[in-house]
This record gives C-alpha cells, sequence and structure tokens, in this order.
C-alpha cells in the first residue's frame, strides 16, 4: 500500500462537481480507505477542500480492514453520525457497497463500477450499482 502514494494520481472528471454539491447540500463526508497512512496525503490534497483531515479514516492506521464491521463505526464515529445514517460509495462490490450495509450497518452501500463490470450475483437491499459519481445524488434524502 505504501507505494501506491508514490504513483501518479487524477481525479475523475464527476468527482469535483459531487463534492462541492453534497457539500452545498450540507453532508458530512469522510474517507475510509484501505490504504497505508502515507496515501493519506494525496487523499488531503486531491480532495482537503470537501473533506477534512479528521474525516479521514485509513485502515493502516487502525490495523483493521474493511469490511471489518469496527473500521465502519469508528468512520461514522468521526462524522458524529450513527452508522444507520451513513451512505457508502465505494469501487468494490463485496467490501465496500455490501461490507457498509451487512457488516457497516450503514443505510445504503453504492458500488461504483466505471468500468460497468458485470456482476453474478444480485444485489442485496440498500446495495446499488452507480456508474458515476454524480448518480449517488439520486439516492441521497
Amino acid at each position: 500500500y505504501s507505494s501506491y502514494a508514490e504513483l501518479p494520481h487524477f481525479l475523475y472528471d464527476d468527482v469535483l462537481p459531487t463534492m462541492q454539491a453534497l457539500k452545498q447540500c450540507g453532508y458530512r463526508l469522510g474517507i475510509l480507505s484501505n490504504h497505508s497512512v502515507s496515501a493519506r496525503t494525496v487523499m488531503e490534497k486531491m480532495i482537503g477542500e470537501f473533506i477534512p483531515t479528521h474525516h479521514i479514516t485509513v485502515s493502516e492506521a487502525l490495523d483493521m480492514h474493511k469490511p471489518d464491521p469496527n473500521i465502519f463505526w469508528v468512520a461514522a464515529a468521526k462524522l458524529g453520525a450513527q452508522p444507520a445514517a451513513c451512505f457508502y460509495v465505494g469501487d468494490n462490490l463485496e467490501v465496500d457497497a455490501i461490507g457498509a450495509v451487512q457488516q457497516g450497518g450503514y443505510a445504503q452501500g453504492l458500488w461504483l463500477n466505471r468500468e460497468k463490470r458485470p456482476f453474478a450475483i444480485p444485489l442485496p437491499q440498500h446495495v446499488a450499482q452507480i456508474e458515476s459519481l454524480t448518480q449517488m445524488l439520486k439516492f441521497l434524502p
């Protein structure tokens, strides 16, 4: 994981407009990532305008990884929220979207499937697929 922070990074075109829309609506945003602490600096630099440093949860710092329920609960607590009030968006169906709902008790898990990868399992209740971050807005209360 630590070498990840040294690789080139970019944001998809939908990231900043979606973050701006969420911020304007008053949503509290956080990051929960299965990465090393060295990747934290990259996260802060790229989207720190929208996500405060204390809302970033990195697995290596806690010595636990998604889909451990505890890491989802820690991330929710950093937002000052109960897990049942949280939505999670991630690019891994099992670990992120399903894990957030079934292990972490989150209200909604959204699988960001930009590559339109096929999947063979039916999506559980409160788990949905999106192909762009902007699509997440239709799921929010």
